[in-house]
């Protein structure tokens, strides 16, 4: 995740270089690029293929601009070396449907049986990041281990320091 205003951070730089390490295959989402020049956006582009480079990653950046790109992007992430880059805006909601296109259409990770035993399974989601959105409320972010989450669900956050959990609806 790399800011159209601010470019690649140091934790950028450690993500990647991890991923690289490890070969995992990785996307790059750039935010805000609705607030940006072109020869902004432009800079932060050439910033990151720089730094996929400099990682060790042999793979070759890719923006996705449209539905078919992003199918074609997902679909082979794993397997030509391409890296994604896709440009989202969460105020206009530009991008969000690459995004969500790109998402959707990946190949699934593990056996059929093994997926299915997860999600059958009690949720756990385990919160990393908070934000307060204005006029929203709280967000989270976070990895899902197991179960599944849908809008409407009534789920259980904690432990507290004191032990304690509290009840909340997700929307």
């Amino acid at each position: 995740l790399v800011s159209a205003e601010t470019g690649p951070t140091a934790t950028t730089k450690e993500h990647l270089g991890l991923a690289a390490a490890l070969n995992i295959p990785v996307f790059v989402v750039i935010t805000k690029w609705d607030l940006v020049e072109k020869e902004q956006l432009d800079r932060v582009i050439k910033s990151v293929t720089s730094l996929l480079s400099r990682a060790g990653m042999v793979a070759c950046p890719k923006r996705v601009k449209r539905k078919r790109d992003a199918v074609k992007a997902a679909a082979n992430l794993c397997s030509f070396g391409t890296v994604p880059i896709l440009c989202i805006s969460c105020v206009s909601g530009a991008g969000l449907g690459l995004i969500r296109c790109f998402l959707n259409v990946l190949p699934p990770t593990g056996t059929t049986g093994s997926r299915l035993q997860l999600a059958s399974q009690p949720p756990l989601f385990t919160i990393e990041e908070m934000f307060n959105v204005p006029h929203v409320g709280t967000v989270v972010g976070g990895m899902l281990s197991s179960g599944r989450l849908q809008e409407g669900d009534a789920v259980l956050v904690g432990p507290y320091k004191d032990g304690s959990f509290e009840k909340v609806k997700l929307d």
